[in-house]
């Protein structure tokens, strides 16, 4: 028996082999596929829509930081087009200035830090909001920060906010903003003058 396994894996399998590392997986009964090998530190994951039912990929893990300011809408969300240097990503899944695009299915830790100056005079009880969009929609909010200072004084609001998502392959992150305006007082247009936003793969 053993000896006829052998056989027919020489036969067939090692066929499909063009890259050190390669593997094979079943794409259906009796049939073997080859799964590529990834860049070093790659890891298997199941995705149903791959021909072998698994791919191999890096963990997604990135930091996207501001490189330009963006103004808040006056209530409303809006994705937030601030965040156009990566300084990791080794699986590629960060374009542009505000999307995160999961490689592989699993859960992720999103981690939002932001700083907004309001350019022109606060009122009292003003507040902004972040947050995070997932394909294209608003998923959670992170945090709120309020002004409760003086009339007509302004002041940099900073704010810290995390979540834990669940990703399909080719799900997107974004991060969001909205400003409040308090009692027709006389802001939100602030800029978020910088950003950074930290987005890491949990092992399942």
């Amino acid at each position: 028996m053993n000896t006829y396994v052998r056989d027919n894996f020489s036969a067939g399998v090692p066929a499909i082999f063009t890259t050190k590392g390669d593997i094979a997986a079943a794409s259906a009964a009796g049939v073997a596929e080859r799964v590529g090998v990834g860049p070093n530190g790659s890891y298997l994951f199941a995705n149903s829509a791959a021909a072998a039912g698994v791919v191999s990929s890096p963990v997604a893990h990135v930091k996207a930081v501001g490189s330009a300011n963006d103004a808040a809408n006056a209530d409303t969300w809006k994705i937030a087009n601030i965040l156009g240097s990566e300084t990791f990503d080794p699986a590629s899944a960060w374009s542009g200035t505000n999307l995160f695009t999961a490689p592989h299915a699993g859960f992720f830790l999103a981690i939002l830090t932001t700083y907004v100056y309001p350019p022109v005079l606060a009122q009292q009880n003003n507040y902004i909001q972040t947050g995070l969009y997932k394909n294209g929609s608003l998923y959670s909010v992170l945090y709120r920060s309020i002004r409760e200072d003086a009339l007509n004084d302004k002041k940099n609001m900073e704010s810290v906010g995390m979540d834990l998502v669940y990703l399909n392959a080719g799900d997107t992150l974004s991060p969001a903003f909205y400003g409040h305006t308090y009692n027709e007082g006389g802001w939100i247009s602030g800029d978020a003058s910088w950003a950074n936003l930290s987005i890491v793969a949990i092992p399942a």
